[in-house]
């Protein structure tokens, strides 16, 4: 009975999240008896009341729904995460996501969550061979990107024009993207500097 349920960060505010519940099941229909989610700080404690979504019965069919999640405690903490869980006959599966500001793709990549509360004049540096170097050995898969070379600063990172589209494919198989991110990262590479 291996099947899919995941979580995923919508959108974000100081004291509410949303999230995408997505659940599909294998090749087989699922007989689902409820499906909750919930809001915690780091070590487990509720921010939110548990949130009892209204699925149960036999899903045949991939199901999405979005869920907002209320921090009874005002501001949500760093660290805080999303988790979920589906139940039937015999057996849970459990899910979460990260809650904190910059997990989504578009505003991890653009810095929107934090460039909003910026109030001075900041400028950025190129990083160095050496600074690239200490933070690949912290995020491993900017290594493995095709466009990217050893000891190279980012920001001299030479972006090819992507005419053809048989590269730009094999990048987004390579990267594994879903059809939306690799849709904002046709833009991203496209937009002047």
């Amino acid at each position: 009975m291996p099947s899919s349920f995941s979580l995923d960060l919508t959108a974000r505010d100081d004291d509410r999240v949303h999230v995408a519940v997505a659940i599909m099941p294998s090749e087989e229909a699922l007989e689902l008896e409820g499906v909750a989610v919930q809001l915690v700080t780091r070590k487990g404690e509720p921010l939110s009341p548990r949130l009892l979504l209204p699925i149960a019965g036999r899903l045949a069919g991939t199901m999405m729904m979005t869920a907002e999640l209320r921090s009874i405690e005002g501001e949500i903490p760093m660290g805080a995460r999303v988790q979920g869980t589906a139940w039937g006959k015999g057996y849970a599966l459990e899910a979460s996501c990260p809650a904190d500001p910059w997990t989504e793709l578009v505003a991890h990549v653009r810095g929107q969550p934090c460039a909003g509360k910026v109030t001075r004049d900041v400028r950025l540096e190129p990083l160095t061979g050496q600074e690239r170097d200490a933070i690949v050995q912290r995020l491993t898969w900017l290594a493995e990107c095709p466009w990217c070379e050893p000891n190279e600063p980012l920001e001299a990172v030479a972006r090819e024009d992507t005419e053809e589209e048989d590269d730009y494919d094999a990048a987004v198989d390579d990267l594994g993207l879903d059809p939306e991110d690799a849709e904002f990262l046709k833009d991203l590479l496209s937009e002047e500097i």
